[in-house]
């Protein structure tokens, strides 16, 4: 196994490690989208229901948790959103190198077959 053999094995191999992170991030996301809606409809009937003003005083800690709910389901999400767009971004980094190293495999042998011809 000669050099460009390696260099392509290792491109692949960072370039499949990613493509499953990406898949990973994705499920993660669609899991934190679905807490996030979950925990705005629970707030959101939370305060219609704890809204009038006789209830508002006695429920204003569960109306806190409720937004605090949401308030870390939006953070998960955005967290999640913000590492899958780095994560897509690496990809495209390491998938360029990978071509950048096919080509210039591809240019060695060719180049090599003109400069050593077989007898």
């Amino acid at each position: 196994m000669g050099f460009s053999d390696a260099a392509r094995e290792k491109a692949q191999a960072r370039v499949s490690e990613l493509e499953a992170q990406i898949a990973d991030l994705k499920w993660q996301l669609t899991k934190a989208k679905g807490e996030l809606t979950g925990a705005q409809t629970i707030d959101g009937a939370v305060d219609t229901v704890t809204s009038p003003e006789p209830l508002r005083g006695p429920t204003e800690g569960l109306r806190g948790k409720t937004d605090s709910m949401v308030a870390t389901a939006k953070a998960k999400v955005d967290t999640l959103q913000a590492e899958l767009t780095t994560t897509e971004a690496k990809l495209s980094t390491y998938q360029t190198a990978q071509d950048a190293v096919e080509a210039i495999t591809n240019l060695v042998d060719d180049a090599s077959k003109d400069t050593y011809p077989k007898s």
